[in-house]
């Protein structure tokens, strides 16, 4: 399916879902630890950090370990797959629209949930539950975020990508940007506000939108180089030349 569109199995519209479980979403934590890691290799890293954590002396070091640790335990309970994002379903031939409760409806069976799921638990979730209903089914999955990228670049609208993708690989997917866009200004924007930005240069950064907790429903915003001083002083002495040579004839 192309990119930018939703199939016929999307039943909630990604926007509506934001604007009204939005303040519960701004609460979603920066991705801690490997997109695809198990649940089991999580609990590991968890027990890690907490024992480093333990030793630890240096203020700022410590905060930063505590910081993960709660990103980390946070991902454990909630998993990785939020309202808004899309569930690309191979045998279904179709994307789904995760819905306010973490699931995904189909046709002629009951919705599937996918609350506290890990991305790497996603396939197997999936298939564990259409079991009731067919006999070993076999479907491949790939979970997507529903991102709007806008401004200055070539073909602005939302688009369907994956979580890995780097801010970068967005915006040549929107078409790039344009010959006039101020890239190093990019920022996210949730609700009108601008979100994942505390870093500067997000774009050069090499961080993935699941490490930058980007979440669907989210806005990528490329402005425009503004003149520089040269041409701004130029264009005011071209004013002032004008108004001189209008005042003097009247």
């Amino acid at each position: 399916m192309a990119p930018g569109r939703l199939g016929s199995g999307s039943r909630v519209p990604v926007l509506a879902l934001v604007l009204l479980f939005g303040g519960g979403l701004e609460l979603q934590a920066q991705m801690v630890g490997p997109r695809m890691a198990s649940r089991a290799e999580l609990n590991t890293m968890l027990d890690s950090l907490q024992n480093v954590a333990i030793d630890e002396r240096d203020g700022d070091a410590r905060r930063d370990l505590q910081n993960r640790i709660s990103g980390l335990a946070y991902r454990l309970q909630q998993g990785d797959i939020w309202p808004g994002d899309i569930i690309d379903l191979t045998k279904w031939v179709g994307q789904f629209t995760v819905t306010p409760g973490r699931q995904i409806e189909l046709e002629d069976i009951d919705a599937l949930s996918l609350e506290g799921v890990l991305y790497s638990e996603a396939e197997e979730s999936i298939t564990l539950q259409l079991a009731r209903y067919l006999r070993e089914p076999r479907v491949r999955i790939e979970v997507l975020k529903r991102i709007g990228v806008f401004g200055n670049v070539g073909a602005p609208g939302f688009f369907n990508v994956s979580g890995s993708s780097l801010v970068s690989d967005v915006i040549m997917q929107a078409g790039g940007p344009g010959q006039t866009a101020n890239v190093d200004k990019a920022q996210f924007r949730r609700l009108g506000k601008r979100v994942a930005q505390a870093r500067p240069k997000v774009v050069w950064q090499s961080l993935s939108l699941d490490q930058l907790g980007v979440i669907s429903g989210d806005e990528l915003y490329v402005p425009t180089k503004g003149p520089g001083i040269g041409r701004f002083l130029l264009g005011a002495v071209g004013l002032a030349v004008s108004l001189t040579l209008i005042f003097t004839r009247l």
